[in-house]
């Protein structure tokens, strides 16, 4: 009995096998066809990517040639100027490297000036500061601080009697009290009237 159910089974067998073939071949097929597709595709993007590139070799030719033959007209042009013109060239020209390199130098301030900034910011976020009267008292008191100590050290540097005062009156490292003793009398009256 075992013997019949195989063979009324195998005709069964044999269709699910059919089908299973025929399914595998068409996904052959179907996975070929996208291979090809896919190949076809990658070759026509090359080939757009490979124009665009001659495109753009071909255009920055042409504009490397345009530049040169300016430039050698413009020295042609240049042999013909007479002593007043060519003397303008060279001062427009002058002129123009002057303002690049001023824009350089303002681009290197204002830099500057922000590396300057962050770091003051630095120290002020971690400095331990107890502000009376507010922020904007405290900013202002500060700001005036430092405009009165530059004040101060520009008097002293350029003035001779308050340098020979602090010389006389204050003892320096470098200042010897003998010899503020001998300073004549005239120098202190004057520096007395002033």
């Amino acid at each position: 009995m075992l013997r019949l159910k195989v063979q009324r089974s195998s005709p069964k067998l044999l269709a699910e096998a059919a089908g299973s073939r025929e399914k595998g071949l068409a996904q052959a097929q179907v996975e070929e066809a996208l291979a090809l597709a896919t190949e076809k595709k990658g070759v026509a993007e090359a080939a757009v990517i490979e124009k665009k590139g001659q495109a753009e070799a071909v255009s920055i030719r042409e504009r490397l040639v345009a530049e040169a033959a300016g430039i050698a007209e413009k020295a042609d042009a240049m042999k013909h100027f007479d002593e007043w013109s060519r003397l303008h060239e060279e001062f427009r020209l002058t002129l123009e490297q002057e303002r690049v390199l001023g824009l350089e130098r303002l681009r290197t301030g204002v830099d500057l000036g922000r590396s300057q900034a962050d770091v003051l910011a630095a120290a002020f976020a971690s400095a331990n500061i107890n502000i009376v009267g507010g922020e904007e008292g405290f900013y202002n008191n500060f700001l005036k601080s430092i405009s009165l100590g530059h004040t101060v050290d520009a008097f002293m540097d350029t003035s001779a009697t308050a340098r020979s005062l602090m010389d006389r009156f204050v003892l320096r490292d470098d200042a010897k009290p003998e010899a503020a003793d001998k300073q004549p009398e005239a120098e202190i009256a004057e520096a007395e009237e002033a």
